[in-house]
């Protein structure tokens, strides 16, 4: 009888420890004991301690890296200064990854990741796998809201727009932890006279509530409308479209010192290009109707405006002022030829033409100087070619936006064809082995002078630009800061920018003109 009671009693207690046997996926503080499968191996690739809190909750992941089956496992949110893998062990269906933390002084809350390296168990395994992770002598620290709910929260009560992300930091105030939120660049829905704000905003992550937020105003809206031509130290045209006026399109001024608009040209027809005159007495405007293009000049004195009529058949595509009473005009280009005419204000008369055998994208000149982009078939690199007197062109590279910025260097971007991203290229006349490229996503410029250049960077993810100004002869770039727009340009001597963006929400403007002070994005 005492046998047979034995015999149950080890019996219930074999059932007991069978139940027992099932462990949680993440968290155990006793490793079982581990039988090693023939052939499994494993090697810790890198360990990082990542402040990037998209996920605090513990995991494993597979994933192919440089050609090997490997796990990416993050051990969860800790205040840590290093951590240890003590051993990677397989029991049956069941990868287990004991993990020891090192905490000092210089510990700060982060989430670890490490890289292992697996040989001997394929991906298609692995995957079906489960994965533990021990924790010797840690507890990871659970968040109840997460950066994705409290940046949704952010946008939603404060009633901002954002399209880049801010930077997040987590701290710790005795048992407590907060999210810490700063946004540069970002719209304040509430305010159209201020559009952009910086904002810096604390909140609670255990209840998820707005422990305090302040705004660092920035920015001062100049007008709707788009940036055509920006006079360095003087001021700026601009257009305005608006469908439900009288005239779709209008052509205005602003004065950078008086900070005063006024307007100088109205039409129903779509404005093409818009320049200038060296002196500021005059400004060439072509317009475009159906498949027509006209040219007028407007004096900027009395706002008068001149339609020019002596171009004959030739429809306007480009003006660019010779001189203070001459201007250059580029035809709309046919399949085999460009016209080019110079345009005399003083007699009305066309003073001299020229006809290339080849489709014109743009023309550029400077003191004798004649630089022309020839239209390639289904390819935004142009053929770029320049000439001393207007008859020999030597070709000096592949690109668009071309430019002199002076009688020694040629400025123009080049799309690489690799990398899908656009290479600025500087290209001494003097010494072309002296020229040089910035291998950066550029995708706009402003020459300031023949020494400085205002490059503008596309930054990966979001839009984010980066902007610096090149110093040319010594190739150094100088970072001035990050803006929301590609179209930047830069009144110098205030060290103010000029941002012309349209609106990435429902508003009822489509497209503003601001401006930052330059030390408000350093």
């Amino acid at each position: 009888m005492l046998k047979i009671k034995y015999i149950s009693l080890l019996l219930c207690l074999a059932m007991i420890l069978s139940a027992c046997s099932k462990f949680d996926l993440l968290n155990k503080d006793v490793p079982p004991k581990t039988e090693v499968s023939e052939g499994f191996k494993f090697s810790i690739d890198k360990i990082a301690l990542s402040r990037s809190y998209q996920n605090t909750i513990p995991r494993v992941e597979v994933i192919k890296r440089n050609n090997r089956t490997s796990l990416l496992v993050s051990a969860g949110l800790v205040k840590s200064s290093g951590v240890e893998v003590l051993d990677v062990s397989k029991v049956d269906n069941t990868i287990n990854i004991q993990i020891r933390n090192k905490e000092d002084k210089s510990a700060q809350l982060v989430i670890p990741q490490i890289w292992i390296d697996i040989s001997g168990i394929s991906q298609s395994t692995l995957e079906t796998m489960r994965f533990n992770i021990i924790n010797e002598n840690y507890n990871p620290i659970e968040i109840t809201y997460g950066i994705v709910d409290v940046l949704n929260k952010i946008s939603s009560d404060l009633r901002i727009s954002s399209s880049s992300s801010p930077s997040t930091e987590l701290i710790q105030d005795g048992d407590k932890f907060i999210w810490e939120i700063y946004y540069q660049n970002i719209f304040d829905r509430y305010s159209k006279e201020i559009p952009l704000i910086n904002l810096k905003v604390q909140v609670d992550t255990k209840s998820g509530s707005i422990i305090s937020s302040s705004k660092s105003l920035i920015s001062s809206l100049v007008d709707e409308g788009k940036i055509v031509d920006f006079i360095q130290d003087k001021g700026m045209l601009y257009i305005i479209e608006n469908p439900e006026s009288t005239y779709k399109n209008s052509l205005w001024f602003y004065d950078f010192k008086e900070k005063s608009k006024d307007l100088y040209f109205e039409t129903n027809d779509q404005i093409l290009n818009v320049k200038m005159s060296p002196d500021e007495k005059n400004i060439s405007l072509i317009t475009s109707k159906e498949t027509k293009n006209f040219l007028y000049i407007i004096q900027t004195k009395d706002r008068r405006v001149l339609y020019v009529n002596v171009l004959g058949d030739l429809s306007p595509r480009v003006s660019l002022w010779k001189d203070k009473d001459e201007l250059y005009v580029l035809g709309e280009p046919t399949e085999l030829s460009s016209t080019l005419l110079l345009y005399n204000l003083d007699d009305n008369i066309i003073s001299q033409s020229r006809t290339y055998n080849t489709p014109l994208a743009n023309f550029r000149y400077k003191k004798d100087l004649f630089l022309i982009a020839e239209i390639v078939q289904d390819n935004t690199n142009r053929n770029i070619k320049i000439s001393n007197d207007d008859s020999y062109f030597r070709h000096i590279g592949s690109g668009f936006m071309v430019n002199l910025i002076d009688r020694d260097f040629v400025i123009f971007l080049s799309k690489s064809l690799e990398s899908d991203v656009n290479i600025l290229n500087v290209y001494n006349l003097n010494d072309p082995e002296e020229g040089y490229i910035i291998e950066r996503n550029i995708l706009n410029y402003q020459i300031l002078n023949k020494d400085k250049i205002l490059l503008v960077e596309k930054l990966n993810g979001g839009n984010d630009f980066m902007t610096y100004i090149l110093h040319v002869d010594s190739k150094e770039l100088e970072e001035i800061g990050k803006v929301n727009s590609n179209l930047v340009y830069l009144d110098y001597n205030r060290e103010i920018l000029y941002v012309d963006l349209i609106i990435p929400f429902e508003s009822d403007l489509s497209e503003i003109i601001y401006t930052i002070d330059a030390k408000h994005i350093k």
